[in-house]
This record gives structure tokens, C-alpha cells and sequence, in this order.
């Protein structure tokens, strides 16, 4: 007969990948995968030795459990990047290998999004950027894939347009998506938005002591420590007559859960396992049989996704 419990606390259980030239190191093994999709910055454009852009930093800094695939291209902005499918006349199609389509085919733990001038150089208005901001990062967010998002940049040469939208996007996407927001702006812009000489590369690109800088924002985001507590959010554990009730909020590529029992929190065994959705963003209930002893009094609950990982979602003593 099962006793009340109290859940303990929510237990937290590179591949650099760049098409054509830029920043690579190529892991043998990982775990986790974060994509990055972009333009010129995130592909180092100008950046030589190519380990010193902010993407290859951020890589090596990972290690091998992690893999770092950068599909980003120099020269594109966010209709480049948009969902394979969306069209609007006048505008550049989505590229079906660089796009945020294409970063998900990867089934990605995590997403950076760096697309700071292009479309401010190109014109285009604050209203069409903010759309394709949101039809990009919703396209993630239905597959439960968390983004990160940097600033715009200050730019120099806008080929005659004016630079006022770059702090206006700026401001937007840090009101708009909060902490999953990176800030690539400080210290580079001057007061009129032009790049700050002491990292100028060329009047549109940071140099290498601007990379250093972007690498360090990313670090300080600690984007693992999201990764690692896993593809689901599990809201609630209930005791019921026979098991467990497990209640959970949002799954990405989940294939089930089970729940294992333990005298001395050491020695496990397997008490009780559900089939999971999948992928879905709303709530969902699962009822729990768990064929464990009355003398068990320690219990963990599990997470195996589509890859065959395994993530420890709580842990607690009845």
C-alpha cells in the first residue's frame, strides 16, 4: 500500500558542423545537440584562425557530449531562415538546408538564433522582421525545442539605410523573449548605432575581440543546464491506489516513462513503465501500476526519448 509522499526537488539528471567553410570540430560521441542557425557573425565571417568566432568557442567550450551543428550562411536574414513553405513575393525563399525547418530535422536539445543586421541592411520593415522573428521561433516551440535569440548589432554600413531599426529590434526581441534573450549590442555600438572601432572587423563584421566578447554572452546564458533536466516538463507526481499519477506539461520526442523502486536509493529495480505522447505541447496524465514491494521506500522516475536517452526526472522517499 502506498504511503504520502513529498517529491523531492526536480532532479537535473561537438559536433560543429559548418557547410563549406567556417569554424568545425567534428566529436566522435555526443549526447545533446544544439543547432545554430544564422548568418555572417554565427558563420565567422572574416574570423581568422576560424577557432576564435564566437560559435567555435562556444563548441569547444561544450566538449565532445555535445554536438554544435552551425547551418548558418553569410548574408541571409530572417526570410532565409523561415519555415520551408512560407513565401512572400519580393522577399528571398526560405533555404531549405539552412533554415529553421532544416535545424529541426536534427531533433535539436536547443536552438541559437543569430540574424543581428541583414534584414535592417536590407530594408525591411520593423513590422516584417517581428513576424518572421515569431513565425521562426514558433515553428521551435512546437516541437517543445527551446530558442535563444541575441540582439541585433550595431552596424556601420547599412547600404543607405537607416540604423534606427537595429536598437528599435533590439529592444523588441529583448521585451519579447526575456532571459532567452543574448545581448550581442554592448559594448560594440557607439551612441549612433555605427560599430565601436576597437571591434570593427569591416563596418558590418566584429573582429576577433567581438567574438570573444559574443562567446562569452552565449557561456553566460548556461544553455546546458536547460538541456540537461531533459525533453519534458513534469508538473506533478500524485500517489493512487495502485501507483502513480505523473503530469506533465510539455514532451519532445518522448517514448515513455517508468518508475523504479529501491531499499537504499543505491540498488534500483524496474517498478512500472508507461508509453509516453511523443511530441506535444499540452498537458498530459499518465497512470502509473507500480509492481513494487511494501519494503521498497525510494523511488525514481525516468524519461527514455526517441534516441534512447535516459533522463531523471524525480527522485523521492515514501
Amino acid at each position: 500500500m502506498w504511503r504520502n509522499a513529498a517529491a523531492a526537488q526536480l532532479a537535473a539528471v561537438i559536433l560543429y558542423l559548418l557547410p563549406a567553410t567556417g569554424c568545425k570540430t567534428t566529436p566522435d560521441h555526443h549526447r545533446y545537440t544544439i543547432v545554430v542557425v544564422g548568418s555572417s557573425t554565427a558563420e565567422g565571417y572574416g574570423i581568422k584562425p576560424k577557432d576564435s568566432c564566437w560559435v567555435n568557442r562556444f563548441a569547444h567550450s561544450l566538449g565532445p557530449e555535445v554536438a554544435v551543428r552551425n547551418i548558418s550562411k553569410t548574408g541571409y536574414s530572417t526570410y532565409e531562415v523561415m519555415p520551408t513553405g512560407t513565401r512572400k513575393e519580393g522577399r528571398p525563399e526560405p533555404d531549405t538546408e539552412r533554415n529553421i525547418t532544416k535545424a529541426l530535422s536534427f531533433h535539436p536539445d536547443a536552438i541559437i538564433l543569430n540574424l543581428p543586421t541583414n534584414d535592417a541592411a536590407a530594408g525591411y520593415s520593423l513590422e516584417e522582421q517581428q513576424a518572421n522573428f515569431r513565425t521562426i521561433i514558433q515553428a521551435a516551440t512546437d516541437k517543445q525545442i527551446p530558442v535563444w535569440v541575441t540582439t541585433t548589432q550595431p552596424r556601420t554600413n547599412t547600404f543607405g539605410h537607416p540604423r534606427n531599426t537595429l536598437p528599435q529590434m533590439r529592444d523588441w526581441l529583448l521585451a519579447t523573449y526575456g532571459d532567452k534573450v543574448i545581448n550581442f549590442w554592448e559594448p560594440f555600438a557607439n551612441a549612433d548605432n555605427t560599430i565601436n572601432k576597437q571591434y570593427d572587423q569591416d563596418g558590418i563584421h566584429l573582429n576577433i575581440p567581438g567574438h570573444r566578447i559574443l562567446f562569452e554572452r552565449v557561456a553566460q546564458k548556461h544553455i546546458m543546464d536547460t538541456v540537461r533536466k531533459g525533453p519534458v516538463q513534469l508538473l506533478s507526481v500524485a500517489e493512487t491506489p495502485y501507483g502513480l499519477r505523473l503530469r506533465t506539461g510539455g514532451e519532445r520526442y518522448i517514448d515513455s516513462f517508468r518508475i523504479q523502486a529501491s531499499t537504499d536509493s543505491l540498488q534500483w529495480m524496474d517498478a512500472g513503465r508507461v508509453k509516453a505522447a511523443g511530441t506535444t505541447v499540452h498537458v498530459q496524465d499518465y497512470e502509473l501500476n507500480v509492481n513494487a514491494a511494501a519494503q521498497y521506500r525510494y523511488y525514481r522516475i525516468e524519461a527514455k526519448d526517441s534516441l534512447n536517452r535516459v533522463f531523471l526526472l524525480r527522485s523521492f522517499r515514501l
